[in-house]
């Protein structure tokens, strides 16, 4: 036969040169392609339907790695799909012509960002956009399985059948991507992530754990939210300064990872926290006192959770097993409060010696350097264990705890912990601190020890017998 051979899915006939239409391109990865669905719950179907009033019931008409869906010629918007995976990526952007006045859509996952050569596609796209007087736009996918606050049963089972190992890592490709993420802000690229919804229902959005591949109910999320885009309903939605805490936190961790790797081990040992928003609280209580009391029982009504910790390094007055015990039993009855070893991380001697230094030391005069004290705290010790507040009393009197106060109203917000500081109980006219009660003890005035400390620590220094060259200046 002369006649040629016909393509079972023939390609679209070329839109008519009269046509206003404006062009929607679709570059990215599974989301974009038509798999794990059918084609009438794909994103291309779904925001052609959104986008246009008419749209054709015809199966999508396939050439080579494109996908054109077809429409009536009234019809606002032409979409364009250039899914692609592996190798097709680089040849697909370098060599499709952007149509002017476009709208490009270009969609990665936090687990891929961190690939240079997604990094190029991105760099050939904006130039590609820019020459043709077109809008860019990257949809970034922040997280895995673990950002999703309400898991479906569907979840929860891709979450317990997926290896320890693989969710570390995911966890780490996080925070590889968020200095990525910041730098593509800073650079002028203009980057939405899906909706709050999207990681808030209790319906199943993800088809495994690592935050890439989406059901139904997740691609029509997104579909939404891309019509929204593009009918200018929708301003960015990514939260700069949390990307910005986000980045110092993951570079903070790279330090902490080079100059003290053991204190990941000390935070594995601490139960992880099923809240968020909680609040911490650093002591000595060198002794436990009401001022003490005091501070925690404003903390705990103030936040979800109460992360009270005990410095553990052995330089003060009384010993740390002892201070240990009398700050679990005098907030046994406060159910909110989990009560911590310091280790060698909160005010140790390794990361804030000069707290630790007699009244008459020199080292009192000066403004000791708390830097890694608080690197260790703001990137690994506050975000694993959700703290957004750390609580401190008010400090009158001590240079050094004053400076450390100080320092961390400056350092600790960066990290996105907020520092709430309380002001001190008072006694009628008695400002109420642990140095008063060293020097109390030295006397053997109880009657005034008695006013100034709860039950358990009047028992306690009773039957304690005070090393020679006391007190110590230390709260």
């Amino acid at each position: 036969s002369t006649n040629p051979p016909q393509l079972l899915y023939p390609p679209p006939p070329p839109p008519p040169t009269t046509s206003t239409k404006s062009t929607i391109y679709l570059f990215g990865l599974c989301t974009f392609a038509n798999v794990f669905t059918t084609y009438k719950n794909s994103i291309e179907y779904r925001l052609n339907k959104k986008l246009n009033n008419v749209i054709s019931e015809e199966l999508p008409k396939t050439l080579s790695h494109k996908t054109r869906s077809s429409s009536e010629t009234t019809n606002r918007f032409l979409i364009e799909n250039y899914r692609f995976g592996g190798n097709c990526s680089i040849h697909n952007v370098t060599n499709i012509e952007i149509k002017k006045n476009s709208i490009v859509f270009f969609n990665i996952a936090y687990l891929l960002i961190i690939d240079s050569l997604f990094i190029r596609i991105m760099s050939i796209l904006k130039t590609k956009c820019e020459t043709a007087n077109s809008r860019l736009i990257i949809y970034y996918y922040p997280c895995s399985l673990l950002g999703k606050k309400n898991l479906s049963a569907t979840e929860k089972w891709y979450l317990n059948n997926t290896a320890k190992n693989s969710l570390e890592s995911l966890k780490k490709y996080e925070l590889d991507s968020i200095p990525i993420i910041d730098s593509l802000i800073k650079s002028g690229y203009e980057i939405y992530i899906p909706p709050k919804k999207f990681f808030e229902t209790k319906e199943t959005i993800h088809l495994d754990s690592t935050g890439a591949h989406f059901a139904d109910r997740g691609k029509k999320i997104i579909t939404e939210h891309l019509a929204n885009i593009v009918l200018g309903k929708e301003k960015s939605n990514i939260n700069k300064m949390e990307i910005s805490v986000k980045t110092k936190i993951s570079q903070g961790k790279k330090i902490c990872e080079i100059l003290v790797p053991i204190v990941f081990n000390y935070i594995e040992g601490i139960t992880p926290p099923i809240t968020l928003g909680n609040g911490s609280i650093v002591m000595n209580c060198n002794p436990f006192t009401f001022g003490h009391l005091h501070l925690i029982k404003y903390a705990a009504a103030r936040c979800k959770h109460l992360y009270i910790f005990v410095v553990e390094e052995d330089k003060s007055f009384f010993p740390f097993k002892d201070r240990f015990n009398l700050v679990k039993e005098c907030t046994k009855n406060i159910k909110n409060v989990s009560v911590i070893p310091s280790g060698n991380f909160i005010i140790s001697a390794q990361t804030f010696g000069a707290y630790f230094a007699k009244e008459n030391d020199e080292t009192k005069k000066q403004k000791p350097d708390v830097s890694l004290d608080l690197l260790i705290f703001g990137s690994v010790i506050a975000p694993n264990l959700n703290i957004a507040n750390r609580f401190v009393g008010e400090e009158p009197f001590d240079p050094v705890t004053k400076h450390y106060n100080e320092e961390m109203k400056r350092f600790l917000p960066e990290y996105g912990v907020k520092i709430v500081e309380i002001p001190r109980l008072e006694i009628a006219d008695l400002i109420i601190s642990a140095s008063r009660v060293r020097t109390l003890l030295k006397e053997k005035n109880w009657s005034e020890i008695k006013r100034i400390v709860p039950k358990a620590t009047l028992e306690y220094l009773k039957t304690f017998t005070p090393p020679s060259g006391f007190p110590h200046s230390r709260e």
